[in-house]
């Protein structure tokens, strides 16, 4: 596998990146155990300002744990949220957390919240964006009791 880095139409930069990490049980574990993992070297080009986002079709807990140990998290954040941007016609929204993390303490909701209130003004322009909580319903074999 390789990392690509660049717009099309302009010069890109194919980075040799030979390892591939296909879903791991302990994602950081395989993000040290493979430095020249494409995921790795796709977060490093980030990291280094030679590529200004990254899109993986991979192990999602792979592409996060290589995320966190090079560019970090901002300051105050205690946990990452994965977010989607769901394009309905005339009024889009943001839905964060499209991890589903069954176990999060309230501060992290609220975090989520300011951090994806803050993205709908930033990239979208949405002044004032109302901010909701969506439950994750129940399973027998899924999260703790509460």
């Amino acid at each position: 596998s390789a990392a690509q880095i660049g717009e099309v139409g302009e010069g890109v930069e194919v980075i040799d990146a030979p390892v591939s990490i296909a879903k791991a049980e302990d994602p950081a574990r395989a993000v040290r155990a493979n430095p020249d993992a494409s995921i790795v070297a796709a977060v490093a080009a980030v990291a280094d300002g030679r590529a200004d986002a990254l899109v993986s079709g991979g192990s999602t807990g792979t592409a996060l744990a290589a995320s966190l140990f090079r560019i970090k998290r901002g300051r105050g954040i205690h946990r990452p949220a994965l977010a989607v941007l769901v394009p309905v016609p005339g009024s889009p929204f943001l839905l964060l957390d499209a991890g589903a993390n069954v176990e999060v303490r309230p501060e992290h909701l609220v975090q989520f919240a300011h951090m994806g209130a803050a993205f709908m003004e930033t990239a979208m322009g949405v002044s004032r964006p109302r901010v909701a909580l969506l439950s994750n319903g129940e399973e027998p074999s899924k999260g703790p009791e509460d």
